[in-house]
């Protein structure tokens, strides 16, 4: 019975634990749109890969204003992120951490026709 009882203590310490190290993988994130134009597709893929990857969005669009939420490939942290908006404008972002974020909002400065995104 002792070891039935340290095996069930082992199990409950332990658990917290293994929340985090899975936690530590999580690279999923809320896409921001907060620019006057539509985003039509957004591609995720890990940096160092060759391969950009489907569309995240699919027949999905993000409005100005609106959010949504993107789940990338798990088991990596570091991504390269291509945006493109409605207007035929993209831009992309290389080595992202989403680890280490929870929300990426999109801007879009007039003046200089530049799309930026700020990490929450």
């Amino acid at each position: 019975m002792k070891t039935t009882g340290l095996w069930a203590a082992a199990a409950f310490l332990s658990a917290p634990l293994a929340g985090n190290i899975a936690n530590a993988q999580d690279a999923n994130f809320i896409l921001a749109n907060n620019t006057a134009f539509t985003v039509s597709s957004v591609y995720i893929w890990p940096t160092g890969s060759p391969y950009q990857g489907p569309d995240l969005l699919g027949d999905t669009t993000i409005d100005s204003g609106d959010t949504y939420p993107l789940e990338p490939d798990a088991g990596v942290c570091t991504y390269n992120i291509r945006v493109v908006l409605e207007a035929a404008y993209q831009k992309q972002w290389n080595g992202v951490d989403l680890c280490r974020l929870s929300t990426l909002t999109l801007t879009y400065n007039y003046l200089n026709r530049n799309l930026s995104a700020s990490t929450q």
